[in-house]
């Protein structure tokens, strides 16, 4: 079989002198670098970049973690931790692997395709796997892909060369790589899938002919290598394979863009397949003819693995799109290019100079290669996708930075040097939440000035969301980068939310509010207000905050309709002319009935009814269409969206400091309030230390960090 082989080689290499041909997959391999070098850290860092530049700087089981709660695998994010150490955290940095990945799948795909069809199909591979847009785009970006496709193509050519010689170096070699491939993508095991079927295929077929058992018992101890390698991740891979990735099931229109991009045609517009259509079926015409070359099927067969994946994604959980299936591009490029090549011995069959045969080959592949890299052309030009490097020039690292949903802030700390800015909302916001708004839970407040970035955001979400906002603050119009809105926040001086004031006159000593120069509240005789209920009755909370000018104290009274009034609290006062606030409590089942008055001579700048209290816990949507988490219901609590919704302790929790965290929590059990405390094993980075059940409806929840 090799003997055959050199001679197809001799054959094809046509107008190509050896030492040439030779040359062509690190000539290739250049050109690939020199492409995904280019512009290579001009486009700012989008989330998921971001995300590989957070788990790289985390601790291993904390980065495991992390992987498996993305529904990734961890090898990409442990070889990126190592880099960093020595390469730095620059955009460069970042994505130099994934360069180097991407211009080694081409020199791997050109030196396969030179082995098995001579010079002409390794120059043709070679060169639209260099210039594929696709392949390029994710060559680009800080992620796991580039790395799949490479060790996908290795493990593919390792398998074709045990086959044709069978010996222990190349099978301990191919499981090796096959390890590294599952651990980089969880597509690794689609493509896994069809190499046991070719090691049974192949290893039937030796045994029958030569009694040989080699190849078949190989496959059966390289399995099972794999799979004992594979234990420590095996509950996160069934995890993922459950629920799948957050995207879509496949339509026509996507599957058609998904293969029109996949193999770089998207500036053929319209008629890209007249051209994908006839190319394909001639690569199949031409690797049909090859079928007794292993290395042909098995470089082939890595174009079966998007087709099994929009399988897979129609039958029982969505894996396919262009990202998912970017690895296996080079083995749509090997089919292209035998399909081209395939076209000049058409024609050489009708007795054309085989110079003339090759010619036309030649051209065909410049035609296509050509509108590929246009394709690269477009993406140079094309946006991020997210602009967090602009968004962070915008903020002013001083002032408090809100973002939603909060775990795409890792964006902004990657541009501000890493500083724990991606707080959540801040708590006074939540109350005013109304009808289908929805915020994650927050613990923070905003102060005079800070800025908000939506993103990740549909527009009914984001304008729920500034509508929530506005009583509390002044709303500049919109920065807008690609992919962001980021939004500076005034805060209003003074403000009454929820509550209704009443016996407001103005002017006069004995008015009942009147309005500072500041702009604050000021209350006078008859200085009352009523608790706008909104639909609900018990608990409140009133939270005032208050000048503490004066060292005496001044109380909160309520009344009702018809009767005498009552204390409700004592406000203390030390005279140390600051801002001061105060929460009091009224579980007071007609307190909506009542009106409630405060003592004059107080400068308020905030007189708040809230209808909960929740504190002390982020919140992170887990495996939802959408990004709501949690619903304001109408009395004033809050409600899970959905299960296993994740919280975190607002602050960073060290396990080896603080090995468990404690969470308090009042929700409603049969219509009674319960309240529970519950020890979890404290966790570092992104990972889900408590998972609340759907429909949970919550009016208390403290997470903490416990020594």
């Amino acid at each position: 079989m090799a003997v055959s082989q050199d001679a197809d080689r001799r054959s094809a290499n046509g107008p190509f002198p050896t030492a040439i041909a030779i040359g062509i997959p690190a000539l290739c391999a250049i050109l690939a670098f020199g492409i995904r070098l280019w512009n290579l850290g001009d486009k700012s860092l989008w989330l998921d970049e971001a995300l590989s530049w957070r788990a790289a700087h985390m601790p291993f089981s904390a980065m495991t973690d992390f992987a498996a709660g993305h529904a990734d695998t961890p090898l990409y994010y442990a070889f990126l931790t190592y880099w960093v150490k020595v390469a730095g955290n620059s955009e460069v940095a970042l994505r130099l692997p994934s360069a180097l990945a991407g211009a080694l799948s081409v020199l791997v795909l050109a030196w396969a395709a030179w082995r098995v069809g001579g010079a002409l199909l390794g120059a043709v591979a070679g060169v639209l796997l260099a210039v594929n847009a696709a392949a390029v785009t994710f060559s680009q970006e800080a992620r796991m892909y580039p790395l799949t496709g490479l060790l996908a193509l290795v493990a593919s050519v390792l398998l074709a060369s045990f086959v044709v010689r069978p010996n222990l170096l190349r099978l301990a070699g191919y499981a090796i790589v096959s390890i590294g491939l599952v651990y980089a993508h969880y597509s690794g095991w689609v493509l896994l899938t069809l190499h046991g079927a070719l090691f049974v295929t192949y290893g039937t077929q030796r045994m029958w002919e030569r009694r040989d058992p080699r190849v078949l018992a190989g496959g059966i101890a390289a399995f099972a290598v794999i799979g004992i390698a594979y234990i420590p991740w095996y509950h996160h891979f069934f995890h993922a394979a459950g629920t799948g990735v957050p995207i879509p099931t496949p339509t026509w229109a996507v599957t058609t863009g998904v293969l029109r991009s996949a193999l770089s045609l998207d500036r053929a517009g319209r008629y890209w397949p007249y051209i994908a259509v006839p190319l394909l079926l001639l690569g199949l015409a031409g690797i049909a003819r090859r079928l007794k070359d292993p290395m042909v099927v098995c470089v082939a067969a890595l174009a079966i693995v998007p087709v099994a994946m929009l399988d897979i994604s129609i039958v029982r959980t969505p894996v396919f799109n262009l990202k998912q299936i970017s690895p296996y591009i080079p083995g749509l490029c090997f089919v292209v290019a035998v399909g081209i090549v395939e076209a000049g011995a058409l024609l050489r069959r009708i007795r054309l100079p085989a110079r003339g045969a090759a010619s036309v080959s030649i051209a065909l592949a410049a035609f296509v290669a050509l509108i590929a890299f246009q394709g690269t052309r477009d993406w140079y030009g094309t946006p991020p996708g997210e602009d967090w490097r602009s968004a962070a020039a915008h903020v002013d690292a001083q002032q408090p930075v809100y973002i939603f949903p909060w775990w795409s802030g890792v964006g902004v700390n990657y541009y501000l040097g890493g500083a724990d800015v991606a707080r959540p909302l801040p708590a006074s916001v939540v109350p005013s939440v109304l009808d289908d708004g929805y915020l994650p839970i927050t613990s923070a407040h905003a102060g005079e000035q800070s800025t908000l970035i939506l993103t990740h955001a549909r527009g009914p979400e984001s304008d729920a969301i500034l509508k929530s906002l506005r009583p509390y603050f002044s709303i500049t119009e919109p920065a807008g980068y690609w992919g962001l809105h980021v939004y500076s926040l005034r805060r209003n001086t003074a403000a009454e939310h929820n509550v209704d004031l009443t016996d407001n006159v103005a002017g006069g000593d004995n008015a009942g509010w009147t309005t500072t120069a500041d702009g604050d509240l000021r209350t006078g005789d008859n200085a009352s207000f009523k608790l706008r209920s909104g639909g609900g009755s018990t608990p409140f909370t009133l939270h005032v905050e208050y000048l503490d000018a004066g060292s005496d104290s001044f109380g909160v009274t309520s009344a009702p309709a018809q009767g005498d009034a009552a204390d409700v609290a004592t406000i203390p006062r030390t005279d140390s002319n600051t801002w001061r606030t105060a929460d009091v409590p009224i579980d007071d089942r007609k307190a909506s009935d009542k009106t409630f008055a405060i003592t004059r001579g107080v400068t308020i700048r905030t007189l708040e009814m809230r209808r909960y209290v929740l504190e002390g816990a982020d919140v992170l949507r887990s495996g939802a269409s959408d990004f709501r988490q949690w619903f304001l219901r109408g009395d004033g609590y809050l409600e899970t969206i959905g299960a296993n919704v994740c919280v975190w302790p607002s602050a960073h929790v060290d396990p080896a400091a603080t090995p468990t965290m404690t969470i308090d929590i009042t929700y409603k059990d049969a219509g009674r309030w319960v309240s529970s405390t519950t020890t979890v094993p404290a966790v570092d980075g992104l990972s889900c230390p408590i998972a609340m059940p759907a429909s949970l409806v919550v009016k208390r929840l403290v997470v903490r960090g416990t020594p």
